[in-house]
């Protein structure tokens, strides 16, 4: 499994913001589990959109990263379920649905504590330009 990038804003270590995502591969999928916190609310007690775009975007990027390839997304669409509550635990997952000459889909989807689906998204992600992979 790859390192992440020190400074990225969802896995990177070093950042004093970021969310500091760690993610696995489980059962075909690429997963993190994560409690977000007060400072990542919008409306009270409810995690803002932004943050739950940035953390399904960031699955289904770090899965195409972890496969050695520099990339960028080009589209996400993201369908919002039901509310996230700030401290309590979700879990994000990706994976990847088919890659071709148009660049990489993947899906991903946030589960809440007791298993349903709070947001999913899908997104397309294209190789950095002078990408020769890792």
């Amino acid at each position: 499994m790859k390192e992440s990038v020190p400074m990225c804003f969802g896995c990177g270590r070093d950042n004093p913001i970021g969310l500091k995502l760690v993610f696995r591969e489980e059962n075909d999928l690429y997963v993190s589990d994560f409690s977000p916190l007060p400072e990542h609310q919008g409306y009270p007690g409810m995690v803002h959109g932004g943050i739950i775009c940035a953390i399904l975007d960031e699955a289904m990027g770090r899965l195409v990263w972890s496969q050695g390839c520099d990339s960028f997304t080009a589209r996400l669409e993201t369908r919002f379920k039901k509310p996230v509550p700030i401290e309590h635990p979700i879990r994000v997952q990706a994976r990847q649905v088919s890659q071709g000459r148009a660049g990489t889909l993947l899906e991903a989807r946030i589960l809440l504590e007791n298993g349903q689906v709070a947001a999913e998204a899908k997104g397309t992600y294209l190789k950095a330009k002078g990408n020769t992979g890792r």
